[in-house]
């Protein structure tokens, strides 16, 4: 975990900018709440108009920027450009739905923006699944649970564990991105390196708690850390928060109350 100098000033210890909303609000929030609190200095959200002024409303630290319809389009890609040139890192996906003409301008902003790492998720696993080409020369992290990873393989994940993994490596060296592969074992990957991560519990299945990852791996990105790293980070960092809210709150957890642990996951441990 980078520690930031006593000499640095707002903006050195990691921005990331949110692109998601539109059908649901809460996802991109919970993204951008669990950045904050993995200890980055500026979280952008670039959302649509209609879930603009809710997402607002959610926080005073939160800096939200308007798109012009109800769901992102390629009319955006601008206001998206020059919100990105202002970060390190982009989530894109939480909240976005999609349709054909969001997932089409997905494609886009991750080719326009090679300049900055990337967290896909949600609703832009399918975008870039459709079109993989988006991918090529860009770095970052993709985030998929089990059905998600089926869309990007094109095929059935296997069954077995070990095929798995090996499935999961072919598609990190096809897209040139670490693999985080959700599940009861998170499976890490980057093609060369494979880490497991086991922490967690079943009362994470609550929603939400995926776009709370999204945003705990986002801000390490935004850090300088690198992919592979932050996405181990990110695994541990959110399983283990959840396995403290879970002594808490039991199956009741919600994806606020990982959250909340962000802050002492990191001091206990990093």
């Amino acid at each position: 975990y980078p520690i930031p100098s006593p000499d640095s000033h707002k903006g050195m210890n990691g921005m990331v900018l949110v692109v998601g909303g539109g059908p649901y609000s809460g996802a991109p929030a919970l993204a951008a709440y669990a950045a904050y609190r993995t200890g980055v200095d500026i979280v952008r959200i670039a959302t649509p108009c209609n879930t603009y002024p809710i997402i607002a409303s959610f926080s005073p630290n939160f800096i939200v920027s308007p798109l012009i319809r109800n769901v992102l389009t390629a009319e955006d890609l601008d206001r998206v450009v020059d919100l990105a040139k202002k970060v390190n890192t982009i989530i894109i996906g939480p909240g976005l739905g999609n349709l054909p003409q969001t997932k089409k301008a997905v494609q886009e902003i991750i080719r326009e923006r090679g300049e900055n790492s990337f967290v896909i998720d949600a609703d832009a696993i399918e975008a870039v699944a459709d079109d993989m080409t988006c991918l090529k020369g860009r770095q970052g992290v993709i985030t998929p649970h089990l059905v998600e990873f089926e869309k990007l393989l094109g095929k059935q994940p296997a069954k077995n564990f070990e095929e798995r993994i090996k499935q999961a490596m072919e598609l990190a060296n096809r897209t040139g991105f670490t693999i985080l592969l959700k599940g009861k074992i998170d499976i890490i990957t980057d093609g060369k390196r494979v880490k497991l991560n086991k922490t967690g519990n079943p009362g994470m299945t609550v929603g939400g708690t995926g776009d709370v990852l999204t945003g705990i791996v986002a801000g390490l990105l935004s850090k300088g850390v690198s992919p592979f790293h932050a996405a181990c980070l990110g695994a541990f960092i959110n399983g283990y928060s959840g396995d403290l809210a879970f002594k808490e709150f039991g199956y009741s957890l919600l994806a606020t109350d990982v959250i909340e642990m962000i802050p002492k996951t990191i001091m206990r441990f990093l």
